[in-house]
């Protein structure tokens, strides 16, 4: 069973974490429902401690979490499918209407993304980078297993790195090498879980993975895990208000990466 972030050995969200949490929300102990008079005393309290670096911190965390997508990947007979939306939120606001979220990082190797962007990026490029050079210093393409062990390590490093915004990312890594299709899910703590057959992330994932659960079936054909993934996502475009924008899909043979299927969708009163 995997820990989650921030969390003691059972599973329970770690008292010391909480009680912080609730204290940079309300620190004056206001009851919940008089939102206008919790605002104007949390304002006062920034005013009067501008040098709390930890009442910063978390409410930097809280916005920080506070972001959403739905990507999805799943094996099929073909290969394995990999699909993202394309809006990028910080709290309620839309920052990025055609965000990038899959990454090629191998010839035949690919992952998508959620998190804070910027760390997404730097770690993307590393992973990119440290690939490039394992394969020109062996002269042979490096498993999939061993780049999602990597970027685990990398990804397990980073959270733990003091830093005013934390760096929470979290990533679904697949490819194809000597071994076959691979699917890995490197969650925010840095751990690393084998998926075999399909798992989703981010915000939307759990309307995604209701779908998942209901209509995959193994050894689906290109076409079939296709339009699965279309209906995986868009059952999250409907209730998951933190994705959308678009979506992007694609497809890794034994051969490369090819992309398959790439729509923008937008909502406008004319």
């Amino acid at each position: 069973m995997r820990t989650h972030l921030f969390t003691d050995g059972s599973g329970r969200i770690a008292q010391s974490v909480r009680n912080a949490v609730e204290a940079a929300r309300n620190p004056y102990g206001i009851p919940a429902g008089n939102d206008f008079l919790q605002r104007r005393k949390i304002y006062k309290y920034r005013l009067n401690h501008p040098g709390s670096i930890w009442f910063w911190k978390v409410m930097l965390m809280l916005e920080t979490l506070e972001t959403g997508t739905t990507t999805i990947a799943l094996i099929c007979k073909d290969g394995v499918i990999m699909a993202a939306d394309r809006k990028a939120t910080a709290g309620f606001m839309i920052v990025d209407k055609k965000a990038q979220k899959i990454y090629q990082i191998a010839r035949k190797m690919a992952l998508t993304t959620s998190g804070t962007v910027s760390d997404i990026q730097l770690l993307t490029k590393l992973i990119k980078a440290e690939l490039s050079l394992k394969k020109f210093r062996t002269e042979i393409e490096p498993s999939t297993q061993e780049a999602s062990n990597l970027l685990a390590g990398m990804v397990f490093h980073n959270i733990r790195r003091f830093s005013v915004i934390p760096g929470i990312t979290h990533f679904i890594l697949a490819g194809h090498d000597r071994n076959g299709f691979q699917v890995y899910d490197i969650f925010a703590d840095g751990s690393v879980s084998k998926v075999d057959d399909y798992f989703s992330s981010g915000s939307g994932s759990v309307f995604a993975l209701g779908v998942l659960d209901t209509l995959f079936k193994p050894d689906m054909s290109k076409k079939e895990a296709v339009e699965l993934a279309k209906r995986a996502v868009n059952a999250a475009l409907q209730r998951d208000a933190a994705s959308g924008e678009g979506l992007d899909i694609i497809l890794i043979t034994s051969e490369g990466i090819e992309e398959v299927f790439s729509q923008k969708l937008g909502v406008s009163i004319s």
